[in-house]
């Protein structure tokens, strides 16, 4: 009932946007402490629908940020035999990520990857179709193509970084990744090109100690 109650306020035009919102947020983080399978893949399910919503039209575009803070807070709930369910999610955000939206949505986008591929490992993203398309057309390509400009986007702020960098070295070191377009070894080349540029201390001292180990 609390799901449903909460999916429905989220949906009702009648009322403010302040309490939509707020309902969305309250969904999020209802993740963290549902114990129903059904109703821990209906809620994740909604808010992948959101953070899906594009049209400028589509009322749901505003709810965007919430739905994406909800899903990086509990992202590791989300049951990996539930193939349907984890592309939606990883898809939404990777949708995100190829959009360059506004910093708090790209930050949030990727630390949805980064805490899935930490709290589920890597598998997923080469043994279900496509995401390791996603993975790479929406985070590694952009900075293989395009690394210096990373560093000069405002949209892409220290916190995004630290939460690429986290991805690239789980996907760098998986032993899934071997034979999926070299994608391990272009992750680890993306790190050893970051350490000249990374001007963060923190960021910099983890990029070195993984590029380093690398060689």
């Amino acid at each position: 009932l609390l799901v449903a109650a909460l999916q429905s306020a989220a949906t009702n035009p009648v009322l403010d946007a302040s309490v939509r919102a707020k309902a969305v947020d309250t969904l999020g983080r209802a993740c963290l402490w549902l114990e129903s399978d059904i109703r821990l893949a209906d809620a994740f399910g909604f808010l992948a629908e959101i953070v899906k919503a594009d049209g400028y039209m589509d009322s749901r575009r505003d709810l965007r940020l919430p739905a994406l803070m909800g899903l990086s807070r509990a992202i590791h709930r989300v049951p990996s035999f539930n193939r349907t369910l984890v592309e939606s999610i990883l898809n939404a955000s990777f949708d995100v990520l190829r959009d360059n939206n506004a910093a708090q949505e790209n930050i949030l986008a990727m630390a949805v990857v980064q805490k899935y591929l930490l709290s589920h490992g890597s598998q997923d993203l080469f043994q279900y179709g496509g995401l390791d398309r996603g993975f790479e057309d929406a985070v590694l390509r952009p900075v293989e193509s395009n690394l210096q400009g990373l560093y000069g986007d405002a949209n892409r702020p220290v916190e995004f970084r630290y939460n690429l960098i986290r991805s690239l070295i789980l996907v760098g070191w998986s032993r899934h990744a071997d034979d999926q377009s070299h994608m391990r070894h272009r992750c680890r080349q993306v790190l050893r090109n970051m350490e000249s540029l990374e001007r963060d201390p923190q960021l910099r001292r983890l990029v070195e100690m993984y590029s380093r180990n690398s060689r």
